[in-house]
């Protein structure tokens, strides 16, 4: 496989105007330092997980774009919501 620098190039240079990258921990990991805009699903409560996404927090490189959603699931009782982000100076 490829690096990630390199493809990253390469999606850069095409006519795509919008790529998302879905995918687990790692794959957002790996394509985040390429990104100029996040959307990330934030949920409240603490859980018993083993994959977690801060990137957009830990490197202070992002700014939260106004204007959020907010849901309650009524369902299971689980708040979260929607946010974008920007990276600052991007």
């Amino acid at each position: 496989m490829r690096d990630i620098s390199f493809i990253a190039r390469k999606l850069r240079t095409s006519v795509i105007s919008n790529i998302m990258v879905i995918g687990g921990g790692e794959i957002y990991r790996m394509f985040a330092p390429y990104a100029n805009k996040l959307y990330v699903t934030e949920i409240e409560g603490d859980y018993n997980c083993d994959t977690f996404f801060q990137y957009h927090k830990d490197t202070k490189e992002w700014d939260y774009a106004i204007g959020g959603v907010n849901i309650n699931d009524k369902n299971t009782g689980i708040n979260y919501c929607f946010k974008e982000y920007y990276r600052k100076n991007g």
